[in-house]
């Protein structure tokens, strides 16, 4: 049957979501193998450290094999397969195709670098205990690199978080004229940067690693340095409220807080601005305001009780009283406690459960749960039905799919797609 003329007529450009695309880490290893069915193999050769000889007393010089170490790993396929019901690509919003080509090499890209980072973290030389990055941290790496003969000829790359990266931003060893030659200041971070002789790459996929989720506000600039100029301590706090209260908290999309470790202080706003909270059992939280001669700032005597409860929340600002994650989900702090080792996996299951629902029902749902605990009755019901009249669209194809026996919502959400009306 012909398709008849459409009444909407859609453009073929889209607006990309901010997510990482490429692979940043797969052109930094080695690619070249030698198959043999499902498992490649690498050669790595060297000379064992072997030291130069003279000849023995019949005048042969003696002969050494090379050190030949084969190391394999197992090849398996992965796969992200993009679908959309009834897809018509001249009738479809943006460049669909494009679209879900594009979608499929990201999630794919992403894989790749997760494998590699996960290969670099069981690496057999490292520089201890997690601490806070730093120049001598740096140095510390390359020091360790130069003791086990790998020589920096400009082939080194290193991988880093972005908070890192902030950090070196911030010395003037690597920002500094009298330094470098670059001007790290000047235009857009790239994700990729040479300095020491090292190529270093900005790569979100690599989290923090060590005991703390976050120890709260930064140290120098709220206390150390703060404390004595009352300006830069107010410009402090309130760049955390923007970022914390504001864009965190308001954020469109559902944010996930994944506390392994220690969170104090300043910390706990961060996680209350976040929607899904998954905790440690190992993880400890607390308001250790008190100790230092101060009240928990900012928005706290807020958010917390919102939370916790009028009588909860007085306790531990009181006392400064630490408590686990097991104690966080009955507190409610918390909507989720594993073991540590389990953590990561159990946060990209909740990330997986959301991924399935409609972006634009998720981003109003937020929205109206944040207004609503500050409206009446009648306020939120106002509320309530605008934002039902910006769904209608989308929600009528739910309820014809309910209608078809085509889904159960109280089982799992109906099947949206990019081209789906949009509020």
């Amino acid at each position: 049957m012909a398709d008849t003329a459409f009444q909407t007529q859609y453009r073929d450009e889209f607006i990309a979501g901010f997510e990482q695309r490429q692979s940043k880490l797969r052109g930094t290893v080695t690619t070249e193998v030698e198959v043999r069915g499902n498992t490649a193999v690498f050669l790595v050769a060297d000379s064992n450290s072997d030291i130069a000889v003279t000849r023995g007393t019949n005048g042969l010089i003696p002969a050494k094999a090379d050190n030949l170490t084969q190391n394999s790993c197992t090849l398996a396929e992965w796969h992200d397969l993009r679908r959309r019901n009834g897809f018509n690509i001249y009738a479809s919003q943006g460049d669909g195709r494009r679209i879900m080509q594009m979608n499929s090499m990201a999630v794919v890209n992403r894989k790749i670098d997760t494998d590699i980072i996960a290969a670099l973290d069981d690496g057999t030389q490292d520089t201890g205990a997690a601490q806070t990055g730093s120049l001598s941290l740096a140095m510390y790496a390359l020091t360790i690199l130069g003791n086990n003969d790998v020589e920096n000829d400009g082939n080194i790359f290193g991988v880093i978080t972005p908070a890192f990266h902030a950090y070196l931003m911030q010395t003037k060893e690597f920002a500094s004229a009298d330094y470098v030659k670059g001007a790290p200041f000047e235009g857009g971070r790239p994700s990729m940067f040479s300095w020491a002789g090292v190529n270093w790459i900005v790569s979100t996929r690599l989290t923090g690693k060590g005991t703390a989720f976050c120890a709260g506000q930064d140290l120098k600039q709220f206390f150390y340095k703060g404390w004595q100029d009352a300006n830069l301590q107010a410009a402090a706090g309130d760049a955390s409220y923007q970022w914390r209260d504001k864009l965190l908290r308001f954020f469109p999309k559902p944010s996930i807080a994944m506390v392994n470790g220690h969170c104090y202080g300043g910390a706990m706003g961060v996680v209350a601005s976040c929607d899904i909270v998954i905790a440690a059992e190992e993880a400890t939280f607390g308001f250790p305001e008190v100790n230092w001669g101060v009240i928990p700032g900012s928005t706290l005597c807020r958010s917390i009780p919102e939370i916790l409860g009028f009588r909860d929340t007085m306790w531990l600002f009181l006392s400064g009283e630490r408590f686990d994650g097991k104690r966080a989900v009955e507190l409610k702090w918390a909507t989720f406690c594993v073991p540590l080792a389990q953590l990561r996996a159990k946060t990209l299951e909740v990330a997986a459960v959301l991924k399935e629902k409609e972006p634009t029902v998720l981003r109003l749902t937020k929205q109206a749960l944040h207004h609503a605990v500050q409206m009446s009755f009648e306020e939120t019901n106002a509320l309530a039905s605008a934002y039902t009249s910006e769904l209608r669209a989308g929600a009528k194809k739910g309820i014809e799919q309910f209608m078809a026996h085509e889904y159960r919502p109280a089982e799992s959400a109906y099947r949206w797609q990019e081209g789906d009306p949009k509020p």
